[in-house]
């Protein structure tokens, strides 16, 4: 009987031919090997499976499903992994050749913890690097201003992946892993782990970055829902779930005016978010939306 890989590394996925080679092709390269790769292709209708079935490695299993969203693909993946730890890898992004190895060592450093985040950086696709994210210090106290996090330095044991699982509301998505990260941190303590140790490819055919101004308020007025009903959260948090609200409003003013939406939508949010949490004018982001709306 085959031993059970120690890591599943979960790539859900949606017409991102011309992306998931080299993803697929960054995890086989790592120096640390005990890992299985589970492709979850969430209703493609390029050539995905075609270009995933040219590897012939026996580390790699895919499974082609329904359209769902990106929540619903990286619960059926958890379902599927038969591993200690789970990380999720998005198909358009690229692991360093250490990031597992990292990954194992930190967990054996810390045997006691469940949840783990490492570094990544952000490059845009001529490989200019754009932003790095690490040395988050306490990410459960960062969540509730912002998701520094990304699915690619996120590893949860496979059991705590299975009892929280990502909230399956398409209306949600882009936001999911945040709203997945706030409850999995009102359970456990994120340790974060210093170093960059993966890339996220900023291009446009992003899902955050083509979304229409009806999809981004849509998103923002689901997420606010689901911190707000749910209980867990509020015991855990308290007033601080504040926070929580004044940060995605002002990401949703962001993203407007980057999108060149509307201004006065953009204008009040930004006033929503100011009288949930004051703080919000001593961020980076603040500054921004004032520099894009005199801009715009």
């Amino acid at each position: 009987m085959n031993r059970s890989p120690f890591f599943s590394v979960i790539i859900p996925t949606y017409n991102r031919a011309s992306f998931i080679e080299a993803t697929i092709q960054s995890v086989l390269n790592q120096t640390f090997q005990d890992f299985e790769v589970i492709v979850v292709d969430d209703g493609s209708t390029d050539s995905t499976e075609e270009i995933v079935a040219r590897f012939a490695s026996k580390k790699i299993r895919y499974f082609k499903k329904r359209n769902e969203e990106r929540g619903a693909a990286r619960n059926f993946g958890v379902a599927k992994a038969t591993s200690t730890y789970v990380t999720f890898l998005d198909s358009d992004d690229i692991l360093y050749q250490n990031h597992l190895q990292t990954a194992f060592q930190q967990i054996q450093l810390h045997p006691h913890h469940k949840v783990f985040h490492l570094g990544y950086e952000i490059r845009n696709e001529g490989g200019q690097v754009l932003n790095q994210i690490s040395k988050l210090g306490t990410i459960n106290r960062a969540l509730l201003s912002g998701n520094p996090m990304s699915c690619v330095g996120v590893f949860l044991q496979s059991q705590v992946a299975k009892e929280n699982p990502f909230n399956e509301d398409r209306l949600l998505a882009g936001l999911e892993d945040w709203e997945a990260w706030l409850r999995i941190g009102a359970k456990y303590k994120f340790v974060a782990v210093n170093g960059i140790t993966a890339c996220l490819i900023e291009h446009s055919c992003r899902s955050v970055s083509s979304a229409s101004q009806e999809k981004l308020v849509l998103k923002m007025n689901a997420f606010i829902l689901c911190v707000k009903l749910n209980q867990q959260l509020k015991l855990a948090y308290r007033d601080k779930l504040e926070y929580v609200v004044a940060s995605v409003y002002t990401y949703t003013a962001l993203h407007l005016l980057i999108d060149k939406s509307s201004k006065r939508l953009a204008l009040k949010f930004l006033v929503n978010g100011i009288s949930h949490n004051s703080f919000e004018i001593f961020r980076r982001r603040f500054y921004v939306i004032l520099k894009l709306l005199v801009m715009q």
